[in-house]
């Protein structure tokens, strides 16, 4: 009955395998996106971004069968299966679709062969997800969106937000369309309706020079839709994970995501990163999982912590939990490594055994360990000399295909100095785990 839509969701999974991840050049762009959506009151740490690069990348694709209602809606309005193929492997969004949250746009700007065309776009106070079509109607070209500027009225909407977005480089054929979606996590509610929105295109074509192009669109969302949808459960439940102590104050639930606030205690003797597994079950065990393909989690201090969850506002189970096995984490005393570049040597490492080689060469680390150990794609975000300054220059992560990882961190051996460097963790591929599950409602 639904061989049309599965059909997609196999093609978007085959092109989603076929990927070839730039680590080098991802873990720098990330960086600088961050950089520029830093905010005094709520940074986003690079842990989360790391995190949230990582699930954007490696999408995990399951067919969920849609209801008959739901199907007939979706092939009744144009580009609504594009939207579907985008966003299947999320309950949350699926189910914000299936109630009619999907606002249409409908407009299109054209420059240099290429045509860009908003089709829709869903949001509440914390997500905006914009759902557009890029089509060649020029011979082959390679174009790319390089940039994407949001405003409503004198208010830049990128400050403040996490922003990731498709077709950072295609090649496209002669009358060739792809979809994709352009996608804002905001630290602070947001309840803008009119918008501007500009992208910026690089095209390339054969024997032509590269060319940028700002495409422009206005267009206003209903946030009608979405006001005073917030629904707030006080949790304030401490739990003790291998002597750790985590206090769940509370869980806010909008059509899109859930939020999770989470307070580590101040004595506990790890550094927490991140949840391997944390979901909110139902009576029946139906999950709703980390937030795939967005912002993962923000840092509200160095002991708080919001975590987002796929949405359930639009079921109504009977109980609600919280569950998780596994946390990532490491002691505080091991949570730096530190080196000599000169003797090309560390000094200071991870007492655990987590890696199996540490090894320095004349401007670079690299850390050994097995694939077992999962973590995002970023386990230091910064290099250090001895007063304090940044020597910083990517990292990389990579397979060796024989059931180890490497991870490896460069620096500027111009500036690094006699050292010491100093390397503190973002992330970690140790952990703590206890099969834990707290009743909610």
């Amino acid at each position: 009955m639904f061989e049309k839509e599965e059909a997609l969701l196999e093609k978007m999974k085959t092109k989603t395998d076929m990927i070839s991840v730039p680590f080098d050049e991802l873990d720098d762009a990330i960086t600088a996106g961050f950089q520029k959506a830093k905010k005094k009151k709520r940074p986003y740490p690079l842990r989360w971004a790391a995190l949230a690069a990582s699930l954007f990348i490696f999408i995990f694709i399951t067919l969920v069968r849609v209801s008959p209602a739901f199907a007939s809606y979706v092939s009744s309005i144009p580009g609504m299966e594009q939207v579907v193929e985008i966003i299947r492997y999320n309950k949350g969004l699926m189910s914000a679709a299936e109630n009619d949250f999907v606002q249409e746009i409908g407009l299109s700007d054209e420059k240099s062969g290429i045509e860009i065309t908003l089709n829709s776009a869903i949001v509440d106070q914390r997500k905006l997800r914009i759902f557009y079509t890029v089509q060649n109607k020029a011979e082959k070209a390679e174009a790319g969106l390089k940039n994407v500027q949001l405003t409503s009225g004198t208010n830049n909407l990128n400050e403040n937000a996490m922003i990731s977005f498709g077709h950072t480089d295609e090649t496209l054929s002669h009358n060739e369309s792809e979809h994709s979606s352009i996608d804002y996590d905001f630290a602070d509610p947001m309840n803008h309706e009119d918008f501007k929105l500009n992208i910026v295109v690089k095209t390339q074509r054969p024997l032509s020079m590269a060319q940028e192009d700002t495409f422009q669109f206005d267009f206003k969302l209903d946030q009608d839709l979405v006001k005073e949808k917030m629904r707030e459960i006080e949790m304030n439940k401490t739990v003790s994970v291998e002597n750790q102590k985590i206090t769940f104050r509370k869980l806010e639930i909008t059509p899109l995501s859930a939020a999770l606030y989470v307070e580590y205690d101040k004595e506990n003797t790890m550094e927490l990163f991140a949840f391997d597994d944390i979901r909110l079950t139902d009576e029946k065990g139906e999950p709703w999982s980390l937030f795939h393909n967005g912002l993962v989690g923000t840092e509200v201090s160095d002991t708080e912590d919001v975590i987002y969850l796929e949405s359930n506002y639009f079921e109504t189970p009977k109980e609600l939990y919280l569950e998780f096995s596994r946390i990532r984490g490491v002691s505080k005393d091991d949570a730096e490594v530190i080196i000599d570049p000169v003797k090309m040597k560390v000094v200071k490492k991870p007492k655990d055994n987590v890696f199996s080689l540490i090894e320095v060469s004349e401007n670079e680390v690299g850390f050994t360990y097995t694939e077992d150990r999962e973590m995002s794609s970023m386990l230091i975000n910064d290099v250090t000399d001895a007063n304090g300054k940044s020597v910083y220059v990517h990292s990389s992560n990579e397979d060796f295909g024989d059931g180890k990882k490497r991870f490896s961190v460069r620096f500027d051996r111009r500036k690094a100095g006699s050292g010491p460097l100093t390397m503190k963790f973002i992330d970690y591929p140790g952990f703590i785990k206890e099969k834990t599950k707290i009743k909610i409602k």
